[in-house]
């Protein structure tokens, strides 16, 4: 006679074995922006001390491709995935631009400038002047002696309406847009202090 556990093991098999296919799922597909490269010079001798403490992103800048309708849905395309998260896209993008700016060089202590990011929007936008690309930050800038600046940087360009299409290249000529725009923020009024 089969033990209870054996009859819980059959019924669980042939119950299993009713169960219909799953559809085959579509292949994800990943995009990375094509990022500029900036190129690294020397810091001048009177160049800022800039840290850049923090790049986030708001939680629902994740790695699928966000759009928004013309009506301003916003929605995941979950096909679509950026090779990492938009803000490291950021980083490493005002990472290269800060390297390229005589005027600033980057340290890890005793700061003239201390630098907070927060990525905002990195999303396919359909307007009803036609598709784009939109990159925007809040941007928070510390002098040594307590002087606070924020501020918001935003780029926006036109894109080719197909995925991926020119995707990649509007997307990274966004985020260069955003990283100069942060930097010249960043040193804009030479608050050191």
């Amino acid at each position: 006679m089969p033990t209870p556990a054996l009859l819980t093991v059959l019924v669980g098999l042939a119950l299993q074995s009713c169960l219909p296919e799953p559809a085959p799922s579509e292949p994800l597909r990943l995009i990375e922006p094509t990022l500029p490269e900036a190129r690294a010079v020397p810091p001048s001798a009177d160049a800022s001390r800039v840290r850049l403490r923090s790049v986030t992103a708001r939680t629902h800048l994740r790695q699928p491709l966000l759009h928004q309708e013309v009506d301003g849905t916003l929605w995941e395309d979950e096909r679509w995935l950026w090779t990492v998260s938009p803000a490291d896209y950021l980083a490493e993008v005002l990472e290269d631009r800060l390297a390229a700016e005589p005027a600033a060089v980057t340290v890890d202590r005793d700061p003239d400038l201390d630098v907070e990011v927060e990525l905002h929007m990195f999303q396919v936008i359909d307007s009803e002047s036609g598709p784009g690309f939109v990159v925007s930050a809040k941007v928070r800038v510390a002098g040594k002696h307590g002087r606070q600046r924020i501020g918001t940087v935003t780029a926006g360009l036109p894109r080719e309406r197909a995925l991926p299409g020119d995707l990649a290249r509007v997307a990274g000529e966004a985020l260069d847009q955003v990283g100069r725009g942060i930097v010249a923020f960043v040193l804009e009024g030479g608050d050191r202090g």
